[in-house]
């Protein structure tokens, strides 16, 4: 086998493949962050619950009551961009979190970007913050896989395989903590690696920063932690007896833990009341079922790095049904490979099938440690003389990967969160941007509005009535409203269309008979909401 101190020393100097494969991936990442239009829901919040000066929703500027007020297009604007004078204001970001459900890190990271751009609000806050990050991942994720796998060839196709893949550019354009979130966990196994083959204790402060940062991003990080934790630490006590080493790493990783509970205690109250704010309306789909899915998205999300593994597997049989090359060698893998990749598989399902909220974004952040799978089959393949014969057999490999991720995530499976602008929609909103918008919102539901966010920034105010009545405690806030524009303009009306809420006829007849506005048209609907065309019926027979 080949040592640690050279293998160490071999991957200290990526190759020109690295760099084309790594540039090429960049510009790959880069091209959907330009052609992402739209912002889905949660993002909306990612910007608001980072930049709002102390009002984490919509709703609260006005006590959590958004419903008979009068919004302006400045308040809106407000609610998503850092204002001259609240710069740096970190303090805010972590009250906001503290009334939504995720820790602090993530928004703190875009807050802090918003600061040295007072006033603006742009897709490519975020998105650049993602590239970053993006290609952090990719970088650590190729230094893991050549330290692990001694095989240069290795390592470029698993960070190929990663790198192009749906799941991987999803995680890139959804402007959430999630690409942050793989970062960490892709440094987190790095780390560990280190950690076990110097033993030098600025690796333990590493991990502590490393576990403590993860968990103060997203919870969902402990999922990985602790199986990764408990895979390693079973290791060296099983099977190095080093007692020692095991109860120092365990202790860093539950103090880690607990300086995140010390630094922001508002977990407490957000794990006791997440259930009952978000909890599911149907029914828990069976065991089968929800392992079916993963295993679906995984195969559509991933699908070359799928098709490889398996591919791979058949090659490295068959090398081993010749007898070309002693598998007992030839297979030999360093057994932290094995303590770093199962627990992400693990971890994988657990999300996908315990956890309550079953989104693939969930799981984004160990899917590129799955892709370690394919950097140890090559290495094996290697080992076995499968690529012998020409040398530019594994770069033109790694180039079929990268052309077949390319191909799957454009033409077959294109990335989740690319929210393609609705141009309808758009020019609906900018026609009638000096017009009058009512707004029927549920009191303490402002979810709809945010979806909306797009299209009511584009008006010069918004007055909104309870969606849930009486209807006529608005009258005089919505005469006097519509009384600020010119007689006969037509009125815009979004409605929230939760299934708890009344039908949209019912506001529509009460429109009618008490302002004398009848339906022109119904303009367009998304998930939450319907929006409409109202013109006055005064005057006609």
């Amino acid at each position: 086998m080949i040592t640690t101190a050279v293998q160490g020393k071999n991957a200290s100097r990526p190759s020109l493949l690295f760099v084309l494969a790594f540039a090429a991936a960049l510009v790959v990442g880069l091209a959907f962050c330009i052609a992402k239009s739209g912002y889905f829901v949660d993002e909306i919040y990612s910007y608001g619950l980072s930049n709002s000066y102390y009002f984490p929703f919509l709703k609260s500027a006005y006590d959590d009551d958004i419903t008979g007020k009068v919004i302006e297009r400045d308040a809106l604007l407000e609610y998503v961009q850092v204002d001259e004078g609240q710069q740096f204001t970190f303090d805010s970001v972590f009250y906001n979190q503290s009334k939504d459900v995720h820790p602090p890190l993530y928004y703190c990271v875009v807050h802090l970007v918003s600061s040295f751009l007072p006033g603006v609000f742009s897709k490519w806050i975020g998105l650049a913050i993602n590239l970053v990050f993006f290609g952090l991942t990719l970088f650590f994720l190729y230094r893991l896989s050549r330290e692990l796998f001694d095989d240069e060839a290795a390592a470029v196709m698993a960070m190929l395989a990663y790198g192009m893949s749906q799941a991987c550019l999803s995680t890139l354009v959804l402007i959430r903590m999630y690409m942050l979130m793989s970062l960490l966990t892709v440094l987190l196994a790095y780390v560990v690696l280190r950690l076990h083959r110097s033993g030098k204790p600025a690796w333990y402060v590493a991990l502590f920063a490393v576990a403590y940062c993860g968990m103060l991003t997203q919870y969902l990080f402990a999922f990985y932690l602790a199986l990764l934790a408990a895979a390693y630490v079973a290791y060296l006590v099983l099977r190095r007896r080093e007692l020692r080493r095991a109860g120092v790493f365990a202790v860093v990783v539950v103090v880690a833990g607990l300086a995140m509970l010390a630094t922001f205690p508002a977990v407490f109250e957000q794990m006791t009341n997440v259930t009952d704010r978000f909890a599911p309306v149907e029914a828990t789909p069976s065991l089968a079922y929800l392992v079916a899915v993963a295993f679906k998205y995984l195969a559509l999300s991933c699908f070359v790095m799928c098709a490889t593994s398996l591919v791979l597997v058949a090659c490295v049989a068959w090398r081993m049904l010749r007898g070309h090359v002693a598998a007992r060698e030839a297979l030999r893998v360093d057994p932290l490979a094995w303590i770093i990749v199962v627990p992400a598989f693990a971890a994988y399902f657990l999300v996908r099938t315990v956890w309550g909220y079953h989104d693939e974004r969930y799981t984004f952040s160990v899917i590129p440690l799955m892709a370690l799978l394919v950097g140890m089959l090559v290495a094996w393949a290697r080992g076995l003389g499968a690529f012998d014969r020409s040398r530019v057999l594994a770069p033109s490999c790694c180039a079929l990967v990268a052309l077949a991720s390319l191909a799957m995530s454009v033409a077959v499976v294109p990335p989740n969160y690319m929210m393609p602008q609705d141009p309808e929609r758009t020019a609906f909103a900018q026609e009638h941007a000096s017009d009058p918008v009512l707004y029927f919102v549920s009191t303490y539901r402002d979810a709809a509005m945010t979806n909306d966010y797009e299209q009511l920034v584009e008006y010069g105010s918004i007055c909104t009535v309870n969606a849930d009545g009486p209807y006529d405690e608005s009258l005089s806030l919505v005469k006097d409203y519509l009384a600020r524009y010119p007689e006969g303009s037509p009125v815009v009306v979004y409605i929230q269309t939760y299934s708890t809420s009344p039908d949209p006829s019912v506001m529509l007849d009460w429109l009618s008979g008490s302002l004398g506005l009848d339906v022109s048209s119904l303009a367009y609907e998304s998930d939450l909401s319907e929006t409409y065309v109202l013109v006055s019926n005064q005057g006609k027979e």
